[in-house]
Order: C-alpha cells, then structure tokens, then sequence
C-alpha cells in the first residue's frame, strides 16, 4: 500500500473508533440505561445484524444496530468498494447513485481512490449521491466523514484532505429516491461527458430487487443524455442478483483483496467494551465472542474475494 493509503486508514481506524465510542455513550445517557439493559441493547442489535446472512430479510438499522454495524462491517466495506471501482473508474467525472448508502463506505473510498490517482484538483469531478432510509445510518456516515476529514488533516494528508473537500460540495445524502430526484435533477445535465453509476453494493435482498429495478429504470430514463450503469455484490445473494441483471450484458468481477491488516483501534474499542459490560464473564455467549473478533479490512472468513461483483452495461 502506498503511504497515502496507509494514512488514510489509520485515520479512518481511529474515526471509526471515535465515532462508535461517542455513540455508544449517547445512546445509554439519552436512555438512561444501566449496565443490564445496555447489554440486551447489544445482544439484540447482534441478533439483528445476523439477519445480513439471510436472502430475503434485513436488520431494523436503528440506532443500536447501525452503531454496530459501522463498529463491524464498515472497514470490509470501504475496501470492498475501493475494490470495485479501482477496476472500473479512470479520471473521467463520475457520478454515483449509492442505493442503501449506509455510513458512506462507498463516498470514503472514492475519496481514497480520488486522492490516490487526481493530480490536482478534484473539484467537480466526483460526486456521490447517497440514498439510504435509515436516519441512523445516514447521521454516522456523516459523523464519520468529518471526524476523518478532521484526522486526516492532523496527519498532513493533503491530498486526501483536498479530494474530500471537493467531494463534500458536490456529493449528498438523501432519505429517498424522490428526494434524490428533486434535489439532483438539475445537475443531470451539467456535464455532457459525466460517467453515470447505480450502485447497490450492499442493498439486494428478495424484497429490495423489484426496487432496486425500478429504480434502475427511472433514473435511466432521467439521465437519458448520459449511461448509467449498476454495480452490485454479494457472493451469497448471486441468484438475486442474477435476476435483477435478467438478460442484459453483464460484466462479472471477483474484487481483489488489496488491504491486509486489522483496523486495530476499533477492535480495542470493541474488546473495552466487552469488558466494561461484563461479556467476557461468559465467553460463550454471542455478544462475547462477536466483541472478542479483530476486526480487519478484509476479513480472513469472509474474503471480498468471495464476492461477486456484477455490472450490467447500457
């Protein structure tokens, strides 16, 4: 990894970090839970989460599960994405519809990859519209982002610190594809050259599909002056996803791991508090074991390489 790289994910290492503490803190204040009902909230939101291994079914992304989903999933996200586009974006202005956008995984690795390869400004160049139902998540992106953006610039990564910049002004996060719509429909239009994408990179289940289709279809239909394509993934979901593709060209893309290495501040602050709400007294139960694991940018279990990555071309 080059040494920008290997800054920019000691940064985000430590937001993430920052951020979950912070959420942590604020959800058993604004509650006003004990150390009893702090640890249902953990185990339930586990219990949720565990429904991303299921085709057809979600987790509730509210507070308690979107907190330990951007404490877990976030960093194997960001590569996933940096993974995806690294094969497929040059320097060509881009544009993304980011569908179930979450904590802006995608937007940060667009931001490590714009640094990487822009000589110069990025103002105008990139841009990631972000649609996502979950306020929850929506709000810990942003947390995310600026807490980033902020240890970013302490470790005098300017490059890094000047592509978010031009990303923040020109990228949004929206609640709805009509919200979407309305606040974007006016940019369709600006750049004659832009580079169009729908990504739902982690957004397919069995009652998202005919969604995500129609959406597909509608935002086609809006930026007819320019191609849009779908990116999407998820090794155990390639059934959906071959049926949400029907019969149109695809291209298929196994995501090469380029990460090693743990993200070693958020598996502390995982492991602290497994301790602090007595979990290691029993280290069998499954919110033990779940804050024991390291958590790692690509994880040895479960490789992004395990992912099927497919693009349906206009």
């Amino acid at each position: 990894m080059s040494e920008l790289v290997c800054g920019a994910l000691g940064a985000l290492d430590g937001a993430i970090a920052a951020v979950a503490s912070r959420e942590y803190d604020r959800l058993r204040s604004s509650g006003c839970l004990d150390t009893r009902r702090c640890r249902e909230r953990v185990k339930a939101a586990f219990d949720s989460l565990d429904r991303l291994q299921s085709r057809h079914r979600k987790p509730d992304y509210e507070d308690w599960d979107s907190l330990f989903y951007v404490a877990w999933h976030q960093p194997r996200q960001v590569h996933l994405a940096y993974s995806i586009f690294r094969c497929f974006w040059r320097l060509g202005r881009l544009r993304v519809i980011d569908v179930a956008c979450g904590a802006w995984a995608l937007r940060i690795a667009l931001a490590i990859l714009g640094a990487e390869r822009v000589q110069g400004s990025l103002d105008g160049r990139v841009a990631v519209h972000g649609i996502d139902s979950s306020a929850s998540m929506r709000r810990l992106g942003e947390e995310l982002w600026i807490e980033w953006w902020s240890r970013a610039e302490a470790r005098g990564l300017h490059a890094l610190v000047d592509t978010m910049g031009a990303m923040t002004s020109s990228s949004g996060t929206y609640d709805s594809y009509e919200d979407w719509a309305d606040s974007a429909s006016a940019r369709a239009t600006q750049f004659p050259d832009v580079r169009w994408w729908l990504t739902a990179v982690h957004g397919v289940h069995g009652r998202t599909r005919p969604q995500i289709g129609e959406l597909y279809d509608r935002i086609y239909d809006m930026l007819a002056v320019a191609p849009c394509e779908l990116a999407t993934s998820h090794g155990s979901k390639e059934g959906l996803v071959g049926r949400l593709m029907g019969d149109v060209k695809v291209r298929q893309l196994r995501p090469t791991s380029v990460w090693p290495g743990a993200a070693r501040r958020v598996t502390e602050w995982r492991r602290t508090l497994r301790k602090r709400l007595g979990f290691h007294l029993h280290p069998e139960s499954k919110p033990s074991r779940y804050l024991l694991r390291e958590v790692r940018w690509d994880h040895p279990d479960k490789s992004i390489t395990e992912d099927a990555v497919r693009v349906r071309l206009p």
